[in-house]
Parts: structure tokens; sequence; C-alpha cells
């Protein structure tokens, strides 16, 4: 009698374990590999933006701004990619040939060793900048080339401005 109730507890605890771990698995799945929330921004700037000279500012929010040091702005144009870093939520750009270029923005946590932490990306942001649009002055390029050589990087980390240029794509 006692080992047959003793079969029937441990069939018992077989199934429930079959059906806990998976549970449990899919749960550490779930969780942020860091420790951390990492909280996903969101555009103050329409995420459907025309400009018809070319510039434009993108402007996003991130809940506890006070935390994100740093953000990671990646840029797609006719399948062209371009990453570009800055340490406000804003971003001045100015695209001189016609087309769609979209956005997508990430919160990054930077730590004292230099290596940033990226959350997830936002939604995406279109900027369509229409035909016709002027050239940039030498003088924006001269800007924009001064402030990615200052950092030694090539990319442009501060300010929030991305410079007035053509894109490498197309």
């Amino acid at each position: 009698m006692i080992c047959q109730e003793s079969k029937k507890r441990r069939a018992t605890t077989v199934r429930r374990l079959h059906v806990v771990f998976p549970l449990l698995a899919l749960v550490i799945l779930l969780l942020p590999a860091s420790g951390f929330a990492q909280p996903k921004p969101v555009w103050i700037t329409s995420t459907r933006t025309t400009t018809g000279d070319g510039f434009a500012t993108l402007r996003w929010s991130v809940e506890g701004d006070d935390v994100w040091a740093l953000f990671r702005i990646s840029e797609d144009h006719s399948g062209e990619r371009q990453i570009s870093f800055t340490d406000q939520a804003e971003l001045r750009v100015c695209r001189s040939r016609p087309g769609e270029y979209n956005f997508w923005v990430q919160a990054c946590k930077r730590y004292s060793d230099g290596y940033a932490e990226c959350g997830s990306r936002s939604r995406r942001l279109t900027l369509s900048v229409e035909a016709g649009t002027p050239e940039p002055p030498p003088s924006a390029e001269a800007a924009v080339a001064t402030s990615r050589a200052a950092d030694g990087t090539g990319e442009s980390t501060g300010g929030g401005f991305a410079g007035c240029r053509p894109h490498s794509g197309n």
C-alpha cells in the first residue's frame, strides 16, 4: 500500500514538473538580460514627416531620461544604413537628396568602462525629402567634419546635430 502511494505521488510530481519547467524557461527567456528595464523611446516628432528644405529636428522621449546618457539613431535610405549617437533626446538632420529616410532610436546606458547597452528600438519615423531640395552650404559640411573629427569616432556624438550632407547612399 505504501509503495503504491509513493508511486502515485512520484507520478503526480513528474506531471507537475512537465508543466512547471517549460513555463519557468519561458519566463527566464522573457526577462531582460541586463536586469534593468529598457524602455522603448517614443517619437515626439510625427512618425511621418515631410520637409521641403531637407532640414528636420527629430525629437523623442524615453521614460527615466536621467538614466539614459546616450541615444543610438539608426538611419536607412535606399538600403544604405548609418548609425549616429547623441547625448540629447533630439537630432537635427539635413538631407539634400530627395526620397524617404527611415529612422529608429534606442536609449542606451553608458557604463564607466565605455561599454554601452541599448534597449529596444522605437517605432520607425519616416522623413520624406521633397524633390528640388538645395544642396547644403559648405560651412555645414565643414561643421560636421569638425565635430566628427573632434571625438575621433567618425560618429556624430554630441549636440544633437547629424549634419547637413548628402546621404552616402544613392
